[in-house]
């Protein structure tokens, strides 16, 4: 994994993680398939980004090349959790969240996925994926009816992924989502909302770079 890993630097936190997926192998049917060979830091996406994580190179179907690698990653609350006005399922862990979420929404979850926890705080493990489907909208940004196609294809997926979990835990159902897309009111509304919050992102960026030149985030780039 090319630029996506780092080595750890303190052996004891390596430790650590490979004594924590050899108890996760030996509770599993297939105990061997999870035994840990080796272990390294994760550098993937920014929504990581302040968390751990870890990929973790483990047996599979057998060396040297059916090895797998698991991602682990630390998983905490949504950061719309505050702005939260209505009432929401029980959750156990943050992670359980996450994984019992991409198991109703998507066709195809991803494999081997455990909402876990480890150090006192709350995991989600899966199969790493060799690779994922990435969007660069910087090829799109001169190609309006590009970007339009784009956004269409985006909302269509997540209006399938709605459908798939609706009812589910007080969910709204397949006719109360029916129903709010047909009250087109609420169009106006995100669009207006977009707008304001492009400006915003903006702003953020802008006061990232200036706190980056800095250096305040020297340690953590390190």
């Amino acid at each position: 994994l090319p630029g996506k890993t780092l080595e750890m630097p303190d052996r004891r936190e390596a430790r650590k993680v490979l004594a924590f997926m050899h108890r996760f192998a030996a509770a599993q049917d297939d105990a061997g398939f999870f035994t840990p060979l080796d272990v390294k830091r994760r550098i993937a996406g920014t929504g990581s980004l302040g968390l751990r994580r870890y990929v973790v190179l483990v047996e599979g179907r057998g060396s040297p090349d059916g090895n797998y690698m698991i991602d682990l990653k630390e998983a905490c609350p949504s950061a719309l959790t505050p702005r939260l006005t209505l009432r929401q399922p029980d959750w156990q862990t943050p992670a359980a969240r996450v994984a019992t979420l991409q198991q109703r929404l998507q066709a195809v979850p991803p494999a081997l996925l455990h909402a876990l926890r480890f150090d006192g705080a709350s995991w989600i493990l899966r199969e790493l994926q060799p690779s994922e489907d990435r969007v660069v909208f910087a090829t799109a940004r001169n190609q309006p009816k590009a970007l339009v196609q784009l956004v269409r294809a985006m909302g269509g997926i997540t209006a399938w992924a709605h459908l798939r979990a609706s009812g589910r835990q007080g969910a709204a159902t397949a006719d109360d989502l029916v129903d709010f897309a047909g009250n087109r009111a609420w169009i106006g509304e995100t669009h207006r909302y977009a707008k304001h919050y492009a400006g915003v992102v903006m702003r953020d960026w802008d006061a990232f770079q200036i706190a980056l030149e800095a250096g305040a985030f020297t340690e953590l780039l390190a």
